[in-house]
């Protein structure tokens, strides 16, 4: 309350104290009413405790029909339930709880006469113009007169469309005929008559001419009768007097389409464009095997240290090719032999750097086939169905290339059952894996501790590798022995839904030290608790002097605050500042280093420099030339 509120309530005592009581003592100039003594510093004291002051009770009309009032007349306003003092400064009724600022206003007095009309302000700028209405429909006016012909243009006109044609006129008189042309082709033959009825056998001859007849000798005798060179001549074979075959009579090598065969082989057969080939028009496959149902087309056997079958391609043509058009496999290569020791089922082999040694093709577009270009098979033991094997520098062991926009992975494994795995639509990875308990395992090192990775992952989204997406997987450190899960230049995150079905990215917080966390509650009893870590937290973090418990306290409650002592591995104290003793709950969270393993170190690593593999020399991989090339040849046999 202000000193006007306590000025005005001194007033209203003093008028009070004028409507005399009965009991009334005076001295030293002041007055008590209920008291002989009254306070020597006041004018006026009152002393009950059965009864208080009362002062004149009026509402508001009849407050404002005193006349004249006197300043500081104190009056009890039955409208507004307050006290009010008539303010002399400003010739106005006030409400003492609207001067000590906690009453409600008063009532509202009435209105007061109207003042006079104010001079007219200037006026006010111009409105923006309205918008323009539409635009009338008027009459159409008659056409004026046609303007005179201008002159004739330089230019040449489109030509206009043809005339009708006119009647034929008559016919003039035949010329003299011409010489007679050439006799045309042969027509087509007529059809074969019937066969005539076969004539009687007749008696068995005897071979004594010593040739071979072109409707065939009778009484063959092996090895007697033969045919071919006595000495060691060739012997050759020829139609239409080119030479066709040969066996030599040195060696009785084969030969067909050429006269020389190489040393090393014992049938050779030369196909259109081969060095050395005789017919330019023999075919352009050396040799085609065909078979049905269970047979083989062709088949080589190796029973020593050599190959079965061997192709050799010295240019962008294929050493061996194989191809399926069903749901077989193209070529395949069996070692059946559990005993054996080394061998290989089939192999390809080149000495160029684009040329492929073995290609496997699978042109069958029906869908949902199980069909192989290449289809490798192990029946025993520790045997590998496909294997890829490299000794060169910048070179792959096993090449999986897709080409096609819509089609499937470049490479596709599945360990148990046929891939189910359908990646989506234009994503072409290059490769797809399927497993029952693992999709796909992958093993880096040599057994000792270097630096190496078991697997690596590059988001290629620029030309320059150096700054693309990239994680290793399973990356263990020489230089600071420690061992990775993952360690990539991306953020780690995860993903949730939200309330609409829509997917949702969450972020992994990230430390430059190794640490482990953990949450838990405690409870402040007259002003202390002890909190116990979990056992297992507290056997992978490190805690001592040098890697001290960072410990975060959040009070549920009202105490005079709190402070973390006595902190080891086994847990910390909590205690309420200033000596308190409230029992308040909290919750806590702790940080710690992780403790080094024997084989891994943690614990004093705080962003450690790391040497990954220099991306900034990479480059993505260049087209496949060769197998390219090869796609680009293949051939269809039929």
């Amino acid at each position: 309350m202000n000193n006007m509120t306590r000025l005005l309530k001194s007033t209203a005592l003093a008028v009070i104290f004028m409507a005399a009581f009965s009991v009334v003592s005076k001295a030293q100039n002041n007055v008590g009413i209920g008291t002989n003594v009254p306070d020597p510093t006041s004018i006026l004291e009152m002393k009950s405790t059965t009864q208080g002051m009362l002062i004149p009770r009026m509402n508001t009309v009849q407050m404002n029909a005193i006349a004249v009032p006197a300043p500081s007349l104190i009056v009890y306003n039955t409208d507004s339930n307050c006290y009010c003092f008539y303010n002399g400064g400003t010739s106005k009724w006030q409400s003492l709880c609207q001067a000590a600022g906690a009453g409600a206003p008063g009532a509202t007095g009435p209105t007061g006469p109207a003042g006079t009309a104010g001079a007219p302000g200037a006026t006010g700028p111009a409105g923006a113009p309205g918008a323009t209405g539409p635009t009338g429909v008027g009459v159409a006016g008659a056409t004026g007169p046609t303007g005179p012909i201008g002159p004739t243009g330089t230019g040449v006109g489109i030509p206009g469309p043809t005339g009708p044609t006119g009647p034929t006129g008559v016919a003039g008189t035949n010329g003299t005929n011409g010489v007679t042309g050439p006799t045309g082709a042969n027509g087509v033959g007529g059809v074969t008559g019937p066969t005539g009825a076969a004539g009687a056998t007749g008696p068995t001859g005897s071979f004594t001419n010593n040739a071979w007849l072109i409707v065939g000798n009778p009484g063959i005798v092996n090895p007697t009768n033969f045919i071919g060179p006595l000495n060691n001549a060739d012997f050759v074979m020829k139609t239409n007097s080119i030479e066709r075959m040969r066996i030599t009579g040195a060696n009785g090598q084969g030969v067909f389409n050429n006269t020389t065969p190489p040393a090393t082989n014992a049938f050779s057969v030369y196909a259109n464009g081969t060095v050395g080939a005789i017919s330019a028009t023999v075919g352009a496959d050396a040799i085609g095997g065909y078979s049905t149902a269970t047979g083989i087309g062709v088949y080589g056997e190796n029973t020593g240290t050599g190959n079965g079958v061997f192709g050799n391609s010295t240019s962008t043509g294929q050493g061996v090719w194989g191809e399926n058009n069903g749901t077989g496999a193209g070529v395949v290569g069996d070692l059946n032999n559990a005993a054996a020791t080394g061998g290989v089922g089939a192999e390809g082999q080149v000495n160029s750097n684009a040329a492929t040694g073995v290609v496997g093709i699978n042109t069958s577009t029906t869908a949902g086939g199980t069909g192989g270009g290449v289809f490798g098979e192990a029946d025993f033991g520790s045997g590998v169905g496909t294997m890829g094997w490299t000794t060169a520098t910048n070179s792959v062991g096993v090449w999986g290339l897709n080409n096609n926009a819509t089609a499937y992975s470049g490479v596709a494994g599945s360990g148990g059952t046929l891939l189910a795995v359908v990646e989506p639509a234009g994503t072409q990875p290059g490769g797809t894996f399927e497993g029952v308990k693992c999709g796909i395992a992958s093993v880096a090192g040599t057994g000792t501790k270097v630096t190496s990775y078991g697997g690596w992952f590059i988001d290629s989204i620029t030309a320059a590798f150096a700054t693309n997406i990239y994680a290793y997987v399973a990356y263990y450190d020489a230089t600071t022995s420690t061992k990775y899960g993952i360690l990539s230049g991306g953020t780690k995150s995860t993903v949730v839904q939200d309330q609409a079905g829509q997917n949702r990215v969450m972020y992994c917080n990230e430390s430059p030290e190794v640490v482990f966390e953990d949450y838990g509650e405690g409870e402040l009893v007259n002003g202390v608790a002890y909190v116990k870590m979990d056992p297992v937290y507290s056997n992978s973090v490190a805690i001592n002097d040098k890697h001290p418990l960072r410990v975060y306290i959040q009070l549920e409650g009202d105490c005079n605050g709190v402070y973390v002592t006595d902190k080891t591995e086994n847990g910390f104290t909590v205690k309420e500042l200033h000596g308190g003793t409230s029992n308040v709950k909290f919750s806590y969270h702790v940080i710690a280093n992780r403790k080094d393993e024997p084989d891994s170190k943690y614990q004093d690593l705080r962003y450690p420099v790391i040497h990954l593999a220099d991306r900034s020399t990479m480059k993505a991989p260049a087209a496949n030339q060769h197998a390219t090339a090869i796609l680009g040849n293949r051939k269809v046999i039929k």
